[in-house]
């Protein structure tokens, strides 16, 4: 293969019109939450499993530690998230105010340890990602909310809850959920 050939093989396509994605934007935040936990469970080293049927949990996170000189996660207690993506929030104070859908505030209070995951979006689509060669940005950012105690919501189609904005979900955030869930299991 000639030089000039195997150039072309390696250049940089060229962004024309491109023909617009069709899914809908609900499903591109879903997405983009998910991006955004995998990559700070990475950093924390941390092991997940993705849910094949959504029964209220989407994803659950271990911690592998090392036994008998290999990698073994089967001793490490769970956290079980539920992820949600929303433009539609409030900022009142220092707290995130959001509208969770009642079934998933039932099936969080009713779970032994699980916690939700909020991205918060800007409100345009055209402001969620930014990229570039030096990094891939996601906007804006997202926190954790667990719940605390019971509080019966019957006929009604949705729970406000409020999210302190220092819940800031982190990878220090996910090791420490993991370490007081290890804990309770040890109680």
């Amino acid at each position: 293969m000639a030089t000039e050939e195997r150039a072309d093989l390696f250049s940089p396509i060229s962004p024309s019109s491109p023909t617009p994605s069709m899914m809908p934007e609900a499903h591109r935040a879903e997405e983009l939450s998910l991006a955004y936990v995998l990559a700070l469970a990475a950093k924390a080293g941390v092991n997940y499993s993705l849910l094949k049927r959504d029964y209220g949990i989407d994803i659950s996170f271990r911690r592998p530690r090392i036994i008998d000189g290999e990698i073994d996660d089967s001793g490490s207690m769970m956290v079980d998230a539920q992820l949600k993506a929303s433009r539609n929030y409030r900022l009142k104070g220092d707290y995130i105010v959001y509208d969770l859908p009642a079934k998933n505030y039932r099936k969080l209070v009713n779970s032994i340890f699980s916690v939700l995951l909020l991205l918060c979006l800007p409100p345009s689509i055209d402001h969620w990602l930014h990229q570039s060669e030096e990094c891939l940005s996601i906007y804006k950012c997202c926190y954790y909310w667990r719940p605390q105690g019971h509080v019966e919501i019957d006929q009604v189609r949705s729970k406000t809850i409020y999210v302190p904005k220092a819940n800031l979900f982190t990878e220090a955030v996910l090791l420490s959920l993991l370490d007081e869930a290890q804990a309770k299991v040890r109680l």
